[in-house]
């Protein structure tokens, strides 16, 4: 399309030229150039001045006048997918209507005006958002008009262009509209150059000042030119030229002539071929016009034909004259002829690829984010052929919407990898269809869950050197690279996750880096195409370097970044800011010379952009999308100063961060968090992982709900496999427990996080056209235990197929299962958290001596007095009668129980506390084992700790220490009063056994560990009298495999540590050094010899050296394996052997080569190895080797009794965490009858209904209240 312009010489004003038309008789024009340029709309000015200094042409040897700075108000509309302008033909249509629009204010220079977009029309440079404008500037428009210009193809074509929406402000006048000659309006009409392109400003004059009226108004069809400026050899200024309605004939061109004569004169400053728009004054309603500009053409023409010979004989008076006069109009067609020259020079070439630049520069302006008509889809584009329909029958169904409150009673219909319907299915429906038929008998259904913190297939199960891909060493700033890349489709956690009620996570790049790289959303069901790319969820459409099409919706990209102590290797956080402020400065830069680029090409200026590329670096364009509001970024920020960084670096360059992580103090400075660019974040957040890191200190456990209650959306996250995914509803459960309200708590793991992902059209809410990502429930999921009975990935059964035969849900049969918890209240807690920053005090409340008396008790369980009898758990279950309903009493006195039942009512009238545990229970206090509970505060912080310990295999130990193997007691190292063991004693683990073995996740502690002991968790310091149970509880070694990572130290191996082993208990030490002394007492039985052990092989090789020692000594060893991931497999022969066992942690993960045959439980086995040791007669207790978790022993005892599906009763349970520990590690006559009871106030303390309120202490003779 082509836009006609009217070439003025500068020196001849008068002069009225015509030349050959560019593509027919009917157009006006005498030059022609491309009009591709976006149109633009401006708020007219109130007075000339403002305008003024911004169009002053500056004569040779002065300077631009700098007194004023103008300030301009401008929108660039560009067509849509890059559609060219077209030709404004004389039958153009524009319709004036009200609306409403929001222009922003840009200081400029006088030689330059910056244009910026709004949310109502953005603009080709993708500038921020609207600003205030200055008051004292310009006043607020009173209405706006939008000019739908709508052209209509010329006689002979079909080449119509599509609609150009302009809008013109009109302002309020400040006199009386009435006044003939009103006051003169500027309009300053400018380019967008935001980003460095040439500039341009017309002064816009009334036409004359005739005495009509407001109503005296152009009515001409054609009110809005588009075109450009140029500099023209001879100073000739380019003007679009008009196009009246009956713009033909010598008498149309003459008055336009004079028109623009009138308007421009010679007040114009130009640059060179900058497009630009003409708006004249005299479209606004209160402009004035000359009495001889308020006709149409056309009326003109008429009124001409009506005037009779008098005028014919004028017109031929007057050409006469001009023949006559012919000589004198040389220097004009001199100058005409330099125009067409010039014109001819400037004739722009259109590149062959024209159509796919333009097409790309649209495409830089999609928005992401699903079509419109998605729901409505007949297939999933996941969907795999040959798949049948599912109907689920009589489900409790919570949709995830509206906030997580809507719940639906009846059946939903899976078909073709979607939610085909929901609620009340007419058979008619399915009949006809090959459909399974599931019954759920009123169980609840609820969305796949989303977990939007992992490195699944980045830190596969097992772990090995070859698949650990999750951190890059090559540089902080890593936005190229992407996870898919390593994506490992082979681990064994996609199963276990799914057996969880997972069916989509984000799979993050590692924190070690600033930035990772970019994340992908994936579905966890392996794909019949086996790779990758299959299992990932709307891919980018750049993915494999395709082009994406501006027809189409974007799709979301993803991208993680870091920052505090997680990325200290490449710096300290002063580096790190610095780091992203550079990237994004980078990034910046090439956004901006895309947009300079793309201007020009839509603009039309070929010839600008001939020798140039699209400007784009791989390195950068993922940041480039962020800037341009495409990707969602992901933020690993724990601390105030790291999300306060953060912040502020989202406003510097202006992107929005979709979700903060591991946002340990985001509940600390909601304030902060509300003014992030962009909107309010998602914080994705752990339930307890607390105070592993500095930056985690102040964690809380009611960080959920205190942001909930700051409106924030929540989600929580196990950031796998720092906590298996397959536990990610025991997150949202732990938040429910401390205060997140039910449909938040389910929403935290579903549909705010799929949100956060940008996928909620199609997962983390059931609806009609959703994916068909859903699980069946054998409780309500925010019960403890609650295990999927079936899931559904894309409308494929993932788990629960009736061939398997696994068992789930057993004594989950009363209606008490199908509703949440009830649990207790946390409001003072909260309070406190808040007020002291995470640190509140937890020391007692109060310590009684005297007689306490504990009314309405459900449950007592007591440890049995007596040597005969000790190490075993006695119950009292509900004493029924009528006049307690169920419910009992107790009294204690000086910290021993001396009743139970509803007699003990009388006693404790003399009570100096009484204490209403409204149906809750007394049990015995819980033991630790297998963390560092109180030889660390903070684990990564290691001058809160021991420090580092000499490991003989790998160094020599200095001759000073005077034994070789450097064999150390705990009881040396141990801190009291620790917030990890404060937390531990009033969440019921009122005592611990603690070693310098620690094998977290996949890696290995020291072969020799040093020898343990056994402390009271709520003791000031080890000066107290019972604060230290027993100095020396048992000798501890580690031996396995050598850990994955090929960045740690080497390690002997497996053969060497067996040998070693063998040689220290066969006498093979000194026995005056202190190895050669402790593994002397192990080999004679003196002191139980604890080995970290979690392959089944090396038990046996463990048990044939056991039975080599004993028969070449004499002795029986007192051997017990701790870890013990496939001790299940060897369960017999470890009973005959008489071997103790303690699971640590109590639910298994394949962590590494050695824990790769861990037994998964239901719903993807019947047994557990708990429940399968426990039945061949193992004496079995439970331990946590996480620090922070061993606050949730009392959880994890819970679940453990409802995974055997009840095999294991509650006396049993307690057991496993208390006397069996005992027995295990020879502390019984240590602590039997003076162990400590606890006092649970609502509920079981095997589950998330009942709260710790009091301890009780025979060791100390009082009651703490909590």
């Amino acid at each position: 399309m082509w836009l006609d312009v009217v070439a003025l010489p500068s020196h001849f004003p008068w002069a009225m030229v015509r030349g050959k038309a560019q593509r027919s008789s009917d157009n006006l024009g005498l030059g022609s150039f491309p009009a591709q340029a976006p149109v633009t709309t401006v708020k007219s000015a109130r007075s000339s001045e403002h305008c003024s200094n911004l169009l002053a042409t500056p004569q040779p040897g002065t300077s631009a006048p700098t007194s004023q700075t103008p300030k301009s108000y401008v929108q660039t509309l560009t067509t849509p997918h890059a559609s060219t302008m077209s030709n404004l033909s004389s039958s153009s249509s524009i319709t004036p209507t009200p609306s409403t629009f929001h222009n922003t204010p840009t200081q400029t220079h006088p030689s330059s005006v910056y244009a910026s977009s709004s949310s109502a029309s953005p603009s080709a440079s993708g500038s921020g958002s609207a600003r205030a404008p200055p008051p004292s500037e310009f006043k607020q428009a009173s209405r706006t008009f939008e000019l739908d210009v709508k052209p209509e193809p010329k006689a002979g074509t079909d080449d119509a262009a599509a609609p150009v929406a302009v809008s013109v402000a009109e302002p309020e006048p400040e006199q009386d509209p009435g006044d003939a000659r009103g006051t003169p309006l500027d309009l300053c009409v400018v380019p967008d150059d935001a980003r460095g392109a040439f500039s341009v400003a017309r002064r816009v004059l009334p036409l004359g000042g005739g005495e009509g009226t407001r109503d005296q108004k152009w009515r001409g069809a054609a009110r809005c030119r588009g075109g450009m400026m140029a500099d023209m050899a001879g100073g000739a200024d380019v003007c679009p030229g008009f196009r009246g309605r009956s713009a033909n004939g010598i008498m149309g061109v003459q008055m336009h002539a004079f028109t623009m004569l009138s308007i421009y004169g010679r007040d114009v400053a130009s640059s060179t071929r900058v497009p630009s728009t003409c708006i004249m004054d005299s479209e606004l309603e209160y402009a004035q016009a000359a009495p001889h500009t308020t006709q149409d053409f056309g009326e003109i023409q008429d009124d001409a034909r009506a005037a009779g010979p008098a005028v014919r004989f004028l017109i031929c008076t007057l050409f006469a004259a001009l023949v006559l006069q012919a000589p004198s109009w040389a220097p004009f067609f001199s100058s005409f002829r330099s125009s067409r020259q010039i014109a001819r020079h400037t004739t722009t070439q259109t590149p062959h690829n024209a159509e796919a630049i333009l097409r790309h520069c649209a495409s830089l302006r999609t928005v992401p984010g699903p079509p419109e008509d998605f729901l409505e889809r007949d297939s999933s584009d996941r969907f795999e052929p040959g798949t049948r329909a599912t109907l689920i029958k009589n489900v409790t169904l919570w949709t995830g919407a509206r906030n997580g409150t809507e719940v639906v009673h009846g059946d939903v219909l899976l078909d073709r990898g979607l939610v085909r319907s929901i609620g009340h299915i007419p058979r008619a429906l399915y009949v006809d269809r090959d459909t399974d038929v599931v019954d759920a008998h009123g169980a609840w259904v609820t969305p796949g869950l989303v977990d939007l913190n992992t490195h699944i297939g980045l830190i596969s199960a097992p772990a090995m050197a070859g698949a650990l891909d999750y951190s890059s060493s090559h540089g902080p700033i890593l936005p190229w690279l992407r996870t898919i890349d390593g994506f490992n489709t082979h681990d064994d956690a996609f199963a276990l996750a799914v057996a969880g009620g997972v069916t989509t996570v984000q799979v993050v790049p590692g924190s070690e880096n600033v930035i990772g790289g970019q994340a992908f959303m994936v579905k966890l069901r392996k794909t019949s195409e086996r790779t990758s790319t299959s299992m990932l969820i709307e891919p980018p459409y750049a993915l494999n370097g395709s082009k994406p099409d501006p027809d189409l919706p974007g799709r979301w990209r993803y991208l993680m970044q870091a920052c505090g102590e997680s990325v200290k290797g490449y710096g300290n956080r002063m580096d790190t800011v610095w780091a992203l402020r550079s990237a994004y400065a980078e990034a910046r830069r090439v956004r901006d010379a895309q947009d300079a680029f793309c201007m020009r090409a839509e603009a039309g200026l070929w010839n600008e952009i001939a020798d140039e590329s699209y400007p784009e670096d791989l390195r950068w364009e993922a940041l480039v999308d962020v800037l341009r509001g495409r990707v969602k970024v992901s933020m690993q920020c724990s601390e105030a100063v790291d999300l306060d960084a953060a912040v502020r670096l989202s406003q510097e360059f202006k992107f929005r961060i979709a979700s903060f992580h591991n946002a340990h103090e985001a509940y600390l400075v909601p304030g902060l968090l509300r003014t992030t660019y962009g909107g309010v974040p998602t914080i994705a957040l752990f339930a307890d992982e607390t105070r592993y890191k500095r930056e985690a200190y102040r964690g809380s456990e009611f960080a959920p709900r205190v942001l909930a209650d700051y409106g924030f959306p929540v989600a929580m996250q196990p950031n796998h496999p720092t906590l298996n995914s397959r536990h990610l509803l025991f997150e949202a459960q732990q938040a429910h427990y401390y205060g997140l309200p039910p449909p938040l708590a389910l929403a935290s793991v579903t549909s705010v996080p799929a949100a956060a992902a940008g996928l909620s059209h199609r997962i983390g809410i059931l609806r009609e056209g959703a994916d068909a990502d859903v699980v069946l429930w054998d409780s309500h999921p925010l019960q403890l235990g609650a295990t999927p009975r079936k899931v559904w990935i894309d409308g494929i059964l993932q788990v629960g197929n009736d061939s398997d035969h696994v068992r789930i849900g057993l004594g989950k049969t009363s209606s008490e299962w199908l509703d949440p918890p009830q649990v207790p209240d946390f409001d003072v807690e909260r309070e406190a958290a808040i007020k002291f920053e995470g640190l509140a005090p937890l020391a007692p409340q109060k310590t009684v001596a005297g007689r306490v008396a504990f009314r309405n008790v459900k449950e007592v369980f007591l440890r049995q007095s007596g040597d005969d009898s000790a190490g075993v758990v006695v119950s009292y279950f509900g004493l029924d009668s009528t006049t307690n309903a169920g419910v009992t009493h107790v009294t204690v006195d000086r910290g021993r129980v001396t009743c139970v039942g509803p007699v003990c009512e009388g006693e404790g009238r003399n009570a100096e506390v009484v204490v209403d545990l409204r149906g809750g229970t007394i049990a015995p206090g819980m033991m630790a084992f297998g963390s560092a509970l109180g030889i660390e505060e903070i684990e990564s912080e290691p001058s809160t700790g021991d420090g580092l310990l000499y490991d003989a295999f790998k160094e020599v130990v200095p001759s000073m220490v005077g034994d070789f193997g450097g064999l150390t007691r705990v009881d040396d190292a141990l801190l009291f009063g620790t917030r990890n063991a404060l937390v531990a004693h009033r969440a019921g683990v009122t005592y611990a056994t603690t070693s310098f073995v620690q094998s977290p996740l996949f890696l290995r502690g020291k072969f020799v560990g040093g020898l343990s002991a056994t402390f009271r968790t709520g003791a000031p310091n080890a000066l107290e009298r019972t604060a230290i149970i027993k100095s020396v509880t048992a000798l501890h070694i580690s031996i396995g495999r050598p850990p994955p990572t090929s960045y740690t130290p080497r390690v002997p191996s497996l053969s060497i540590q067996i040998a070693t082993l063998r040689r220290l208990l066969l006498e093979g030490e000194d026995t005056r050094t202190q190895t050669g002394e402790w593994f002397k007492k192990a080999a004679e039985g003196t002191i139980p010899l604890v080995i970290d052990v979690s392959s089944a092989d090396i038990m046996a090789t463990l048990i044939r050296l056991k039975s080599e020692v004993e028969e070449k000594r004499g002795t029986y060893m007192r051997m017990v394996f701790s870890r013990a991931t496939e001790a299940y497999l060897l369960a017999k022969e470890i009973a005959h052997v008489d071997i103790g066992v303690i699971l640590s942690p109590p639910r298994q993960y394949p962590w590494s080569w050695d824990d790769r045959r861990a037994l998964a439980g239901p719903p993807l086995t019947n047994e557990t190895a708990l429940a399968i040791l426990l039945k061949h007669g193992v004496t079995v207790g439970l331990g946590n080797w996480h620090t922070p978790h061993v606050q949730d022993t009392r959880l994890d005892v819970g679940w453990a009794v409802l995974e055997s599906n009840n095999w294991i009763n509650k006396r049993q349970a307690y057991e496993l965490v208390s006397t069996n520990l005992e027995k295990l590690l020879d502390l019984e006559g240590w602590v039997g009858d003076m162990g400590d009871l606890v006092a649970y106030e609502g509920g079981s303390a095997l589950d998330f209904t009942g709260k710790p309120v009091a301890i009780v202490s025979p060791a100390k003779a009082a009651v703490e209240l909590l």
